[in-house]
């Protein structure tokens, strides 16, 4: 009655419950005797009761011995901890309504669990504890706050990272000095995240100098925030070093999520500079290295998703960007990260109208939208998908709606053109274009040309210049024209650039179509074919959805298996369903976001369960039962 309390036993931990000693052969007794005993693992180190049985017998300690239950889970606890599972301790430690002790264990865990990417399941331990038993500790009121930073939720952020110094303000020993620096690294984080990159700067520069050569998971952390805001001040090659820096203390450290985005933004990096099959390279090295790590499927895994989705877009290779796609699309749900979604959402609304789909594209830049207001995210988040709507409606001929949006947008056409607002410029000048306003246009155009060239971000260069090449086009400027569409071929050529020219639409294949006799002997000549030939393909390719994945079939028990007596729970079929695909347990762990002992746990019910002993016995049987 007392060990019922166990989701799984052991001998040695029933005696730390029971304090009886001898556990282990009365285990061994109880399955001899087929009393509701169910082994875990061939060696008979673990077991559990029938699901059944443990609730009768629960239900009967919670009548007879109600005092005893509180400190029955403190023990368990107790023992997890001394044996380094401190997931399980967390768990008892709150079935035992100790908030306290808790607390203590998580402080401990949360480290580890910010490493492995598990950022969701440290929200929820900490949401499940009392105000007061966080606040008395500003560690974890660091935590706490980091969790939100990830998450957006920058408010929540910026309310315990507040408790954190208020409580630090009353101590003055050395370990608060460095509690203090890992709340100046949380609020680099707060501030890059709302757009203030001095203050980013500045308080990267206060932990680094402040942070102990031992903390090395949070100095890895600052200096990818701090290589952000460098690359958004328009200083990329210090920002390149600070992202291979942070990649490679966060390798060191063991926490992937930062090391991940690092080689992320190492990657744009190269395609913002047009070197897009080095981008694609890094792209592909940091989920090799996830794979590696035991963090192939940790939702941070998105980026670089969308990283590859967006490069085999920009060479016309939907299919293959489609399902680059889907995974960042399911990973960023997953984990619950709104920047990542708006981003992948305008990558869906361009796959989209790419495929001829255009109220799904409206639809999907539409929630893009939705999402940037709700979470108030920044510029570099916000203005993307709002200058993209205002695309799919030059597109579809509503010159109207586009007008409005470039009023309304009240983008600054006499000063220099900020790059965090780049999309936006580039979409009122597409619109001054249509509207007859081309000179304007080619204004703007020119300004942003000059910002870009200054910090080599040839990404933008090649863009502005086609537009730069329709402008002079609309004024029947025809050699100007052909001259700037000329020099835009001549960027693009290299890292092979094909829908940032195709999705101008009929004036830009018209254009390359006049240009192409006056090259036909240089290299461009290859080039403009290859690109007039996507134009004929989407041309030929009819309007169709973004193929979805099909609902997964329905299979029947063959009519000779015997059904289960105890059904799998929905978290037991999800990880029998990720185990089916091949995935090791820690990598079911990093895709339910759970930690590895929790998954364990689901197996070993599974085993028990299906009546079988190993994975592959248990998919057999799986299937058998029509669960797969």
């Amino acid at each position: 009655m007392e060990t019922a309390i166990l989701e799984r036993m052991s001998g040695p931990l029933c005696e730390v419950v029971t304090g009886q000693m001898g556990a282990q052969m009365v285990l061994e007794q109880l399955e001899r005797d087929n009393l509701f005993l169910v082994p875990l693992d061939t060696t008979r180190q673990w077991y559990r009761y029938h699901h059944l049985f443990a609730d009768v017998l629960r239900h009967r300690l919670q009548q007879l011995q109600p005092a005893s239950v509180a400190n029955l889970h403190l023990r368990a606890a107790r023992w997890y901890e001394q044996n380094q599972w401190r997931t399980e301790a967390i768990h008892h430690a709150f079935a035992a309504q100790a908030p306290a002790e808790a607390a203590r264990l998580i402080e401990q865990e949360a480290e580890p669990s910010l490493k492995r990417g598990e950022y969701l399941t440290l929200q929820g331990w900490l949401r499940r504890l009392p105000e007061v038993a966080v606040t008395a500790r500003p560690r974890l009121c660091l935590f706490w706050a980091a969790t939100h930073v990830i998450t957006h939720d920058l408010d929540v952020a910026q309310k315990w990272l507040a408790c954190a110094e208020e409580t630090l303000a009353q101590q003055a020993d050395q370990a608060s000095d460095e509690i203090r620096a890992e709340a100046a690294a949380i609020g680099a984080g707060i501030a890059l995240n709302r757009g203030d990159f001095p203050r980013t700067l500045a308080l990267a520069e206060r932990a680094l100098a402040s942070l102990s050569a031992q903390n090395v998971r949070l100095r890895g952390e600052v200096l990818l925030h701090q290589g952000l805001a460098l690359s958004w001040s328009h200083e990329p090659v210090r920002a390149a070093r600070a992202y291979t820096e942070a990649g490679r203390l966060a390798l060191q450290a063991g926490d992937m999520h930062t090391a991940l985005l690092a080689l992320f933004n190492q990657g744009s990096q190269h395609f913002m500079q047009g070197r897009l099959q080095q981008a694609a390279a890094t792209y592909r090295q940091a989920l090799q290295v996830a794979v590696e790590r035991g963090a192939g499927r940790i939702p941070i895994t998105s980026a670089l998703h969308r990283g590859l989705a967006e490069l085999h877009h920009e060479w016309d290779q939907l299919d293959v960007a489609a399902g680059h796609l889907q995974e960042a699309i399911e990973r960023a749900e997953q984990g619950g990260l709104p920047r990542m979604i708006v981003l992948n959402d305008l990558a869906l609304a361009r796959l989209y109208c790419a495929r001829g789909d255009m109220a799904a594209a409206r639809s999907a830049i539409d929630k893009a939208i939705r999402l940037v207001e709700t979470h108030e995210l920044p510029p570099r988040y916000a203005s993307p998908p709002a200058a993209y709507q205002a695309r799919l409606w030059l597109a579809q001929g509503d010159v109207e709606s586009a007008s409005a949006w470039a009023r309304d947008a009240d983008l600054d056409l006499v000063g220099e053109p900020s790059s965090l607002y780049e999309a936006e410029y580039l979409t009122l000048a597409r619109v001054l274009v249509t509207q007859g306003n081309a000179p304007e246009a080619q204004t703007l155009l020119a300004r942003l040309r000059a910002g870009a060239t200054a910090v080599e971000r040839v990404n933008s260069i090649v863009e502005i210049l086609a537009v730069e090449a329709l402008a002079w086009r609309a004024q029947g400027e025809a050699a100007q024209a052909r001259a700037v569409l000329e020099r835009a071929l001549n960027l693009g050529l290299a890292g092979g650039y094909v829908r940032t020219f195709v999705d101008e639409g009929d004036a830009m294949r018209e254009l390359l179509a006049e240009l192409r006799p006056h090259v036909v002997d240089s290299p461009l000549g290859g080039y403009i074919e290859r690109l007039l030939a996507a134009f004929d393909r989407e041309r030929r390719t009819p309007p169709h959805d973004r193929a979805s994945a099909p609902p997964p079939a329905q299979h029947q028990a063959p009519a000779h298996v015997e059904p289960l007596i105890e059904a799998l729970s929905e978290r037991e079929l999800e990880a029998l369903r990720l185990v089916a695909t091949g995935l090791s347990d820690r990598q079911v762990a990093e895709a339910m976001i759970v930690a590895i002992g929790t998954v364990k746990r689901h197996l070993n019910n599974i085993y028990g369960k299906l009546g079988v002993h190993s994975r592959t016995q248990a998919l057999a049987r799986a299937r058998d039962l029509g669960l797969l």
